[in-house]
């Protein structure tokens, strides 16, 4: 077993090598000394990428773009709170589910609906984030906290402590 994941693990590591060697021709990576060299040399250049990707070929909407750009952190706040809440079967399917929903609302302005009484039910959230409201709610909450304002994020924590 240990010998398995000893091979899945060099096979990501060399991927992320490949990937690198292919995506640093060209960059002036030399002298990075302190944060802000690395954020205007690396990362900057890349985010204005994925910026344009977004915009071009998905959507010019700045919800699908914040929301495409910042996916992890919404569908891991989310995560958490359903496996808290619900438990851990199937929260990362529930918490999926919500950001495709998210991103739907967002594209096609389709309120947030689930069908329960449909033969798999597993991956739609049961005591949290059920409503379009609660979900639209607590995606803001978090669109402000990345963006600088922990207030709405606070309140909506103090009210998933009391579900």
């Amino acid at each position: 077993m240990r010998n398995v994941l000893t091979s899945l693990s060099d096979s990501f590591t060399q991927e992320q090598i490949d990937l690198y060697n292919k995506l640093s021709t060209g960059m002036d990576i030399t002298d990075i000394q302190k944060f802000s060299d690395f954020y205007y040399k690396i990362l900057y250049p890349h985010e204005k990428f994925i910026t344009g990707l977004i915009k071009t070929e998905i959507s010019d909407n700045n919800d699908i773009l914040f929301i495409f750009k910042n996916s992890k952190i919404i569908e891991s706040n989310f995560r958490y709170w359903i496996e808290l809440k619900e438990g851990s079967a199937c929260c990362a399917d529930k918490s999926r589910t919500i950001l495709n929903k998210i991103v739907d609302f967002y594209k096609n302005d389709t309120t947030i609906e689930f069908d329960y009484s449909g033969e798999y039910t597993y991956h739609l959230p049961k005591i949290v984030f059920t409503t379009h409201e609660s979900i639209i709610e607590f995606y803001l909450a978090i669109r402000g906290l990345v963006y600088g304002n922990p207030n709405n994020y606070l309140e909506s924590i103090k009210n998933l402590i009391n579900v």
